[in-house]
């Protein structure tokens, strides 16, 4: 046991009583370092997330567009004059493209346009985007490579899989992955904040902000291995009992510095 404590102890060491001082004195409330912690941690769960997509369109959608109706974006509308299914080439049967009037979200085809809008509802990442974001796309193409916008734009020609606009939903995919960790950080943060203040705010006697920013100071390592469960699709108990454990641990080791800044505080 004293060996394990011994580990602990010299790992939670990397910060320093500087740091978390510091982080007391200095951070107002230490959102930019979360944010850039999340951003950090995003990039291996958005990997997964991309390559998961980029299987599920190469294999599943890429084939069957040839199917599509020959649909023009003009005025940021296309018209659809009938509704149609189109089916998966696997075994399976099941409808991967769907034209309508109206998006259904619980309908679970993952590709569905209307006259409109396009949706993307997949595992990994769901988006529901107007079709002047194809114009945007279009006029933006125009502008690098000099030539003339089409007012009528095929929109078969943005679903390819080597598409910029498939290459913007990586994009948009990754901004969601930051969004997620960001908020995620936010309520581990906050709760492990919450949860010592409530039990330690006699002992300590320091306000809830100041358990806050060391809370946000030892989340490195929660953030870091739940991304790392995440870019291995790992939703198993331990993938959330061990990224709070190490948070834990690394909270509780700032308390000292805690209590020193504020026995410090009450001397002024």
């Amino acid at each position: 046991m004293q060996k394990i404590a011994a580990f602990f102890k010299f790992y939670t060491n990397f910060y320093q009583r500087e740091q978390q001082l510091n982080a007391l004195i200095k951070w107002r409330n230490g959102l930019l370092y979360l944010l850039l912690l999340s951003a950090y941690s995003a990039i291996l769960p958005w990997w997964t997330a991309k390559a998961n997509f980029t299987q599920f369109y190469s294999t599943q959608v890429s084939p069957i567009l040839d199917q599509v109706p020959e649909l023009y974006i003009e005025n940021d509308k296309v018209t659809i004059e009938q509704d149609l299914e189109i089916k998966s080439l696997d075994n399976d049967n099941k409808t991967i493209i769907k034209l309508d009037k109206e998006i259904d979200l619980n309908s679970k085809v993952p590709i569905q346009i209307t006259e409109d809008k396009l949706a993307i509802l997949h595992t990994d990442f769901t988006q529901i985007l107007p079709l002047e974001t194809f114009t945007h796309l279009e006029s933006t193409q125009s502008f690098f490579h000099k030539k003339e916008a089409r007012e009528q734009i095929p929109l078969k020609e943005f679903l390819k899989s080597d598409s910029d606009f498939i290459r913007s939903v990586q994009i948009h995919q990754l901004f969601a992955t930051m969004r997620s960790m960001f908020f995620t950080n936010i309520i581990q943060c906050a709760f492990l904040a919450g949860l010592f203040y409530f039990l330690h705010r006699r002992m300590v006697r320091a306000p809830f902000m100041n358990f806050f920013k060391i809370s946000v100071l030892a989340s490195l390592p929660f953030s870091l291995s739940l991304a790392v469960f995440l870019f291995y699709e790992n939703t198993s108990f331990f993938s959330t009992l061990i990224p709070t454990a190490l948070h834990f641990i690394f909270f509780y080791r700032s308390i000292p510095a805690l209590i020193e800044f504020q026995n410090a505080k009450a001397v002024k």
